[in-house]
């Protein structure tokens, strides 16, 4: 699974003529790979499938910010933020299925993924104009991290492909984030 949302040219008026340009864009990503086996409970209509398996997930936030005095003016102030987080780490749990009619069926699905996080920041700032300067700043950190999913659904057995509607909860308790004193 994944996304990607980009918001680009949101731009604020200021008083003065100048104006602020804010740009955002987030990326996810998502892999586990799951070996499982099914065990009939009840004469093949309830089934539990416990799971191994492993993961890949990463998070990324990019933001930028730029002044400017006007639209004809080289006067400038830029701020980029990168701020990245790779997961990788094992999983296990379990699924809960029961056949409703032929090879539609409902479903329980619980999944505890234990990881490790390294989580990189990049902040670049640099102005141009009457005022000159750049600088840079950097950050890196290692967590280790869990991650629990709840999902119910439906599924459809194709033989060769199973196709589910779900919806559900995924909670991280690592999870990046940049803070401001203000």
């Amino acid at each position: 699974t994944g996304f990607d949302l980009e918001n680009n040219d949101l731009r604020q008026v200021l008083d003065t003529g100048a104006f602020v340009d804010y740009e955002s864009d987030y990326d996810f990503i998502d892999v586990n790979f799951r070996l499982k086996t099914d065990y009939t409970i009840f004469d093949d209509r309830l089934f539990v499938s416990p799971y191994v398996g492993g993961m890949y997930a990463r998070f990324e936030q990019d933001f930028s910010t730029r002044l400017t005095n006007d639209s004809d003016s080289t006067d400038y102030y830029l701020l980029k933020e990168e701020l990245k987080t790779n997961y990788w780490g094992a999983t296990v749990g379990a699924e809960l299925k029961v056949n409703v009619f032929g090879r539609l069926h409902a479903f329980l699905d619980g999944m505890t993924s234990f990881m490790f996080a390294h989580t990189d920041l990049d902040v670049n700032q640099n102005a141009d104009g009457t005022v000159t300067f750049a600088s840079t700043a950097s950050d890196r950190e290692d967590k280790f991290a869990i991650r629990t999913t709840e999902s119910v659904g439906v599924s459809y057995d194709f033989n060769w492909l199973t196709v589910k509607l779900k919806g559900g909860i995924d909670y991280w308790t690592q999870v990046a984030t940049v803070g401001y004193n203000m």
